[in-house]
């Protein structure tokens, strides 16, 4: 029976991979992290392969995280309407402009989406329909440009830009060496079932060390951290996220008290490099040596829950972010669900991303009353009150600094990382002159009209031998004693009312950085 069973999956298997030969083929990172690494004719033709004209199908082929002999993929019928999420910020807007009023190509209403939105890939724009649009356009370097249509209107974006969103799909496991001998022999690739027997053994060697990578993480605190934010401790200072962090300078190496001087609540997650293949002069064997250089970091809180975060993943290569989120997974620690700069991105634990607004609300207490001299850009937790310690990602939070300035220091350059301004209105003294008496602190006398006396009560000044008034037909205004003026109600008598624009708080928010 169990055989029968077996069989019965092969075949299920087999008829899913005749789904996925039926267009272009697309590999994920981590798969063309392990075909790069192994020497071999078939993994060279499987490099040949990608985005080429043969009969295969759109599908999305990754490593199986479990068994090291195994691939995943997404056979194309599988996947409809894929989506696509921004990932950075930017736009081609003036090319996108000029295609709309040169009706040079139909892009429709645009707008510029904000990082984190969701939508599809229109049309990949070719050089032809790039110089028809805008002559003028530089296009060496520049990377695929791609017509990307949202909720809120069309523009034109670099494809590097955005990230497809697969996590809705399920994916599929097949044999590696099936899958090898299928697809090379429906791309009419000659090889021998030795080159596929060899390929395997080096696919499966090569999982076997992506599995024992988890022994180059560490977890370091203090003032080790700022060792790890400069660029020449960096396995590759230019290459990746890690290569382009904003605070990866010398100039910014003063920028970090705020996570070293709380080791308590903040640390930072390191993958060190791996060893270094060198080749000796005399003898000409190859031995390694051990390198003091990591190629990714991502800052890992305490939230007052107890939570461990771990905040965005920086890398030289974009596969390894995959090993961050699984030594996440092992250890407990909650990650972002896209590696971005927005501070509402939803975070995922144990393999679930975390729908509940509150419980994406980061909350960490820092020493009370540090108001630190500089500051390093943040991605997440941005809102810093360096009067009670809290730092969070909920803007709704009182806050004095918002630390988004990517050249570090203490936040916006118009408020000085504030996020105030002393009030305009009032010139920060949080009052202004009341409008009732001009500032006097009192009024003349509404019930007598300044005069100090009023008709009589009793007789309404029509009797001349009123008891009351004596036959005068006025009596001593009774509301202000005869004074003819009285307290201002408005500001009772001080003169001074609390501003209007800012409510007495003699501060408002600076409109650079809110």
């Amino acid at each position: 029976m169990k055989n029968i069973i077996n069989s019965y999956l092969e075949f299920i298997n087999e008829s899913n991979l005749t789904l996925l030969l039926e267009a272009n083929i697309q590999y994920l990172p981590n798969f063309k992290t392990i075909l790069d690494k192994i020497k071999s004719p078939i993994s060279d033709e499987l490099k040949k392969l990608v985005n080429k004209d043969i009969d295969i199908n759109t599908n999305y082929i990754d490593i199986n995280t479990e068994k090291n002999d195994y691939i995943t993929f997404i056979p194309d019928d599988k996947i409809k309407n894929l989506k696509y999420k921004v990932i950075s910020r930017g736009s081609y807007e003036s090319l996108s402009y000029d295609a709309k009023t040169n009706d040079t190509y139909p892009i429709g209403d645009i707008r510029t989406p904000p990082a984190g939105c969701e939508g599809e890939i229109v049309h990949e724009l070719t050089l032809e329909e790039l110089r028809k649009i805008q002559p003028s356009f530089d296009i060496s370097g520049v990377d695929k440009i791609v017509h990307f249509r949202w909720s809120g209107g069309n523009i034109f974006l670099k494809k590097s830009w955005l990230v497809e969103k697969l996590e809705d799909y399920k994916s599929t496991d097949f044999k590696v060496g099936k899958f090898v001998t299928k697809i090379l022999t429906t791309a009419g690739v000659k090889f021998t079932p030795k080159d596929v027997e060899d390929f395997v053994d080096k696919y499966k060697s090569q999982m076997q060390l992506r599995k024992n990578v988890f022994s180059r993480f560490e977890i370091v605190s203090g003032d080790v951290i700022k060792k790890w934010y400069y660029l020449v401790n960096y396995e590759s200072p230019s290459n990746g996220s890690l290569g382009g962090s904003c605070m990866r300078y010398q100039k910014c190496q003063n920028f970090f008290d705020i996570y070293i001087e709380n080791p308590e609540v903040v640390s930072m997650v390191i993958l060190k490099a791996g060893p270094k293949e060198l080749v000796d002069e005399d003898t000409g064997e190859i031995y390694s040596v051990d390198q003091d250089l990591i190629s990714g970091r991502a800052i890992l809180w305490t939230d007052i829950r107890g939570r461990k975060i771990m905040d965005r993943i920086y890398t030289n290569n974009s596969a390894d972010v995959e090993l961050f989120k699984e030594f996440a997974n092992k250890n407990g620690f909650y990650y972002k669900k896209e590696q971005d700069f927005n501070e509402y991105t939803p975070f995922v634990f144990d393999g679930k991303i975390i729908t509940n607004s509150e419980d994406n609300n980061i909350v960490v207490q820092l020493k009370r009353g540090f108001d630190y001299d500089y500051y390093p850009y943040m991605d997440t937790l941005k809102y810093y009150n360096s009067r009670t310690g809290i730092i969070t990602n909920d803007s709704s939070e009182r806050y004095d600094h918002n630390l988004e300035d990517t050249d570090g220091g203490r936040g916006c350059q118009v408020c000085d990382g504030t996020g105030l301004l002393g009030c305009p209105e009032c010139e920060g003294s949080g009052t202004e002159e009341c409008y009732e008496c001009d500032g006097e602190g009192t009024q003349v006398c509404e019930f007598c009209d300044g005069e100090g006396k009023c008709d009589c009560p009793s007789c309404d000044g029509n009797d001349p031998e009123c008891e009351m008034c004596h036959g005068k037909n006025k009596v001593e205004c009774p509301e202000c004693n005869g004074d003819c003026t009285e307290e201002c109600r408005k500001c009772e008598g001080s003169g001074r009312i609390d501003c209007t624009v800012c409510d007495g708080d003699e501060e408002v928010s600076c409109p650079e950085c809110q």
